[in-house]
């Protein structure tokens, strides 16, 4: 049975966002792809498969908050299946959206996903040196989804991230353990906190988890 788009559409009205019909035809093709591509390339874990608008487009859904409707060059920072950057994309059709994965495989699925659903404002890459002078660095929002630890991943965005850009990231219940570790080993310095937002998810028994989503500016002055 195909699964409604009604949990996602329902967070993006709840976030003041406006769907066009386009885009919504966009989602619903996207969340098709998902479901017919992940026994082959494993974009989400099997648990997930049922649920991939309820749990993952719903998540991804909130980046929307720190991306207005402008012409920001967007860095989905180890996408996997496209999640949050095709979401992205498909929604915020003036910014530029580079799906940043190392996984030649998923490569393969990303590429066949953007021609498929038209979205001519994104790119995929393996390294960012490998993107198109319209999707290259310096970035204005990097977008970072459940990818490695804070102390680990700082240090590979920050120097992509043009100053007073955001650094996005969507985390687990270790978030802040994450936050003290980082800053013990120095990897924050070049970063300002901004927010920790904690927003609901449902869970594959339909009950509720919190999803911690933490943002950091790059501070003006940092090299």
């Amino acid at each position: 049975m195909t699964e409604d788009l009604s949990p996602v559409l329902s967070r993006l009205e709840a976030l003041g966002e406006k769907v066009t019909p386009a885009a919504e035809l966009k989602l619903a093709r996207f969340r098709d792809l998902l479901a017919e591509s992940n026994a082959k390339y494993s974009l989400v874990s099997a648990g997930d498969g049922g649920r991939v608008v309820a749990r993952h487009f719903v998540e991804c859904a909130g980046f929307l908050r720190w991306l207005p409707e402008a012409s920001l060059a967007v860095l989905d920072f180890g996408t996997g299946g496209g999640l949050p950057g095709i979401v992205v994309a498909a929604l915020r059709t003036e910014a530029r959206v580079l799906l940043l994965e190392s996984r030649a495989r998923k490569q393969v699925f990303l590429r066949h996903a953007v021609r498929t659903l038209e979205l001519p404002n994104a790119a995929v890459a393996g390294r960012i040196d490998e993107a198109s002078r319209a999707h290259s660095p310096p970035f204005d929002r990097v977008l970072v989804r459940g990818v490695g630890p804070i102390s680990d991943v700082v240090p590979e965005v920050s120097a992509h991230l043009a100053p007073g850009g955001l650094l996005v990231m969507s985390k687990g219940a270790r978030a802040m353990d994450e936050i003290v570790a980082a800053e013990r080993l120095g990897t924050l310095r070049s970063m300002e906190w901004l927010e920790q937002r904690i927003d609901s998810l449902t869970t594959k028994d339909v009950g509720l988890i919190g999803c911690p989503t933490l943002v950091f500016r790059r501070r003006i002055d940092s090299r």
